[in-house]
């Protein structure tokens, strides 16, 4: 048995066992020829395929069919939300699909970073809602340090470590 497709492949084989086939010898086509780079659909999985082979050891964002996924352990990992850094840029992620629409406060290695349109530029500066607060962000970061007077939308908050003093009338 034998195909472009493994699932036909599957059921070729099963059939071949019901109708009493004591074994069977499956071939892929000469012209069928396996990704070399990148993501592949196997058995409702996808995997990272370097040289043509499944790589289990790639931790990675992977661009494919115009989306970048987040590869763990040489798969997609469909469950991760947050940031990723590739290429020496934090980019987040949703559901393991980078998320260009995201704008906001993330936690990662023990920072509270700002995310505006789906990565840390590190060069925001400015008060940011969060969960109903205001917090203070210098350079993409939470900066806890910080009290002092801050503008935002053409008003003065006072902001003591990092976050805008509620209480303070």
């Amino acid at each position: 048995t034998g195909g472009n497709c493994t699932a036909n492949a599957q059921k070729s084989t099963a059939f071949a066992e019901e109708v009493g086939a004591d074994a069977v010898l499956v071939v892929t086509p000469y012209y069928n020829k396996c990704t070399q780079n990148g993501l592949v659909e196997y058995y409702g999985g996808w995997y990272h395929v370097v040289g043509g082979y499944l790589d289990w050891n790639v931790t990675t964002l992977t661009y494919y069919n115009n989306a970048w996924f987040y590869v763990e352990n040489g798969a997609i990992n469909w469950n991760y939300t947050g940031l990723v850094e590739y290429c020496g840029t934090l980019y987040y992620v949703v559901n393991g699909c980078l998320d260009w629409n995201a704008t906001t406060l993330t936690y990662y290695n023990d920072v509270w970073y700002y995310v505006e349109n789906g990565l840390v530029t590190f060069a925001a500066n400015t008060l940011v809602e969060y969960e109903g607060r205001l917090f203070y962000v210098k350079n993409s970061q939470i900066d806890w340090s910080y009290t002092t007077i801050a503008s935002y939308f053409e008003s003065d908050y006072y902001v003591v470590n990092g976050e805008v003093a509620t209480w303070f009338t």
